[in-house]
Parts: structure tokens; C-alpha cells; sequence
């Protein structure tokens, strides 16, 4: 009986390992297409954690398919060992599964501290692969240990500990990589209208970038602050064209998700452009309380809330004018074009900013942070004007 419950476990752990394997698998490919996960936003969860450059290593690997092929050789090891085909090496393959367990581990604890930490998210892809993961490396330290003494598996353990925090060190090192994710277009990126887009700055500046944005996303209130402060700081070389894009999936066609976690953000960005139609001054004041927090926390406004208010701001006949003008609808769906031409170009967050054919998902958390993103990306030289 013994026996039998050791071999039942044995492909039960088995079954774990593949679960995360075709969990990770499946990250993969949707970090390379650029496809994101079911049910997953652009900005947050899995859309946030699989764009971010936490989702690669050296830039060009998504850490994904490295877990999947580590997955796969724990499996291919599981069903060797229970189907009996060891032939007399059961030693050197508990040995191997126990270093692969001590990767899984490590690189669980570092992954989920990423997510709470740095991140700031909740993937439940990721979240689930880790379960399955951790729940194979278990029954592999309990089921190997009757033929591997304690120090052995020890060290084998500790072995798989140092792989991941190799891992770690290449990510926090950026070693051969860029601490932006973003790329560029092969054919040239259609421009936002002047006349119809919300501008930060003078449209006459040296340098015009875009900013895709959502009213309903929490990345996009933080950078907002930010880019207001590094175009007053250019001295007039720099203007920001604001681009409300929508993440819902009511006017988006580029969201794919099985659930519309940006319900309303169609007609946030309605409202605003119709704000900026009828007064630009106002304007100003409409985008701020879009993305004011009230007693010392931020909820996204609801479109009757926002309508309510903003027709308080510039009448009601006005507003609903502004809103009936078809430019509003057609600038709507160039924004959201942007996205869907630069979200194939490998990575699905947002905010992004677009300069040229060129465009990146900045992570500055500072001014000064965001003067350096985009002068390294765009070669603007912002960050040296004020030395």
C-alpha cells in the first residue's frame, strides 16, 4: 500500500507541475503576442504584471517561458519516476527535482514580492501558477525524501534557491535589458489632431508627445501630476497632447477581455473632449477632479457623476452640444488606433507616450525620473536643461 499511495502522489505532483507549466505557457505566448490574458485589463493584474519589465529577463525572454521549461522538465522527471522508467538512476532524478523545486520556490517568493511590493498588483494567472508550483515543490521534498538523506536534499534545495536568486540579480541589474517597456512602428503612427486633442503645453513646442491614458486607471492618475510638472519645467520646448483612450471594452476594439473592468471609460473620455471643445480653460479644471482624490483616496468618477459636474462647469446645453459633434467619437477612435498599433508592437499597458513612431510605458514615480525616461527613449534632452 505504500508503495501504491507513494506512485498515486507521485503523479498527482506530477499533475501539479503540468498545470503550472500550461498556466506559464500560456503567459508566454500572450507576453510575445501582446494578446493579454482573459478577464485581465491593460493597466492592472495580469495586463499590468505581463507589461511590465518585471515580466522579462535581459529584455528579450518573458521569465514565463523560462518557467515553463522548467516546469516541463519537472513533469518529464515525475513521469519518468512514476511510471517506474528509472532505471536505477532514482537518485540522480530526485536530486534534479529537488534543485528545480528550490527554483520554484525562490522564484515564487521573489515573483509574489514584485506583485505586492513594486507592482502593486494582483495577477491571478500568476497567482495560480505559483500555487501549482509550490504545491509540486512540496510533494517533491516529502516524496523524495526517503531516498535522499536530509543534507543532500538540503543542498540540492539551497542549489535551486541560488538559480533564482540569480534571476533576481539579472532583473534588478537589468543586465542587457531596458528598464522601459515600449518599441517602435514600422509604418509611421497616425498624429492626434491639434484642434480636437487636450494639449499640456504650447502645440508649437520643439518636441509634441502623446499620452494615452484612461480616466478609470490608477498608473495613468500617478504619471498625470508628473507630466504636467516636466512640461512646465522645459522651459516651452515641450508639449504633452492628452489622449483619453479607453480600456473599456464598449469602444475599444483593441481590449481583448472576457470582462469589461473599464465600464464607463468611453464616457469619461466623451465628457472631456467635449469640456475641451466648449472651454479649454475649463477643461483644466474638469481633467484635474477626474483624477482627485477625496479624503486621502482615489476612486474613478462614474459618467452620471461626471456629466453632472461638468455641467455644472459649462451648462448643460453646451455640454450636450460638444458631445454630439462626430470629432469627439472620431478622435476617440484614433486614440484607441494608437493603442492598438503600438499595443502589437509587444506589450499591452497603459499609459504609454508616443513621440514619432516610436513610443514607451514610463515607470517613473518623479519628475526628474520621467525627464530621464523620455530623454533616453526620444532623445529629447530634457534632463540636462535644467544642469
Amino acid at each position: 500500500m505504500e508503495g501504491k499511495g507513494h506512485n498515486l502522489w507521485l503523479k498527482v505532483t506530477a499533475a501539479l507541475s503540468a498545470v503550472a507549466f500550461g498556466l506559464c505557457l500560456w503567459m508566454a505566448v500572450a507576453t510575445f503576442s501582446g494578446a493579454g490574458m482573459p478577464g485581465c485589463s491593460a493597466s492592472g493584474g495580469c495586463g499590468s504584471a505581463l507589461s511590465s519589465r518585471w515580466a522579462m529577463v535581459l529584455g528579450v525572454i518573458p521569465v514565463s517561458a523560462l518557467a515553463a521549461g522548467l516546469y516541463l522538465v519537472l513533469t518529464a522527471i515525475l513521469a519518468v519516476l512514476a511510471l517506474d522508467a528509472a532505471k536505477g538512476r532514482e537518485k540522480l532524478l530526485w536530486a534534479a527535482a529537488t534543485i528545480l523545486s528550490g527554483a520554484i520556490a525562490g522564484s515564487a517568493a521573489w515573483f509574489l514580492g514584485v506583485l505586492a511590493f513594486e507592482l502593486h498588483t494582483l495577477c491571478i494567472f500568476c497567482l495560480a501558477a505559483h500555487v501549482a508550483g509550490l504545491s509540486a515543490a512540496a510533494g517533491v521534498l516529502l516524496l523524495g525524501a526517503r531516498l535522499n538523506p536530509a543534507g543532500r536534499r538540503t543542498a540540492a534545495f539551497f542549489c535551486g534557491i541560488a538559480l533564482a536568486g540569480c534571476l533576481a540579480a539579472l532583473q534588478l541589474g537589468g543586465i542587457g535589458g531596458d528598464s522601459r517597456r515600449g518599441g517602435t512602428t514600422r509604418d509611421p503612427l497616425p498624429y492626434a489632431a491639434l484642434d480636437c486633442t487636450p494639449c499640456i503645453g504650447n502645440p508649437d513646442a520643439e518636441h509634441v508627445l502623446e499620452l494615452l491614458f484612461d480616466y478609470r486607471c490608477s498608473h495613468c492618475r500617478d504619471l498625470h501630476p508628473l507630466i504636467r510638472e516636466v512640461v512646465e519645467r522645459s522651459g516651452g520646448r515641450l508639449a504633452v497632447l492628452l489622449c483619453p483612450t479607453p480600456l473599456s471594452t464598449a469602444c475599444n476594439p483593441y481590449v481583448r477581455a472576457t470582462v469589461d473592468l473599464y465600464k464607463g471609460s468611453c464616457e469619461l473620455a466623451q465628457i472631456a473632449l467635449a469640456i475641451w471643445k466648449v472651454d479649454k480653460d475649463i477643461f483644466t479644471i474638469f481633467d484635474d477632479w477626474l483624477f482627485a482624490c477625496e479624503e486621502d483616496a482615489w476612486t474613478p468618477r462614474e459618467p452620471e457623476e461626471a456629466m453632472r459636474y461638468a455641467s455644472s462647469l459649462v451648462g448643460e446645453e453646451r455640454l450636450r452640444e460638444a458631445l454630439s459633434d462626430a470629432t469627439v467619437r472620431q478622435s476617440i477612435a484614433l486614440y484607441c488606433e494608437l493603442f492598438g498599433r503600438t499595443f502589437s508592437s509587444g506589450g499591452g499597458g497603459i499609459p504609454r507616450i508616443i513621440c514619432g513612431s516610436g513610443w514607451i510605458m514610463p515607470e517613473a514615480t518623479d519628475a526628474d525620473g520621467l525627464e530621464a525616461e523620455l530623454s533616453e527613449a526620444f532623445g529629447l534632452g530634457l534632463d540636462h536643461d535644467r544642469l
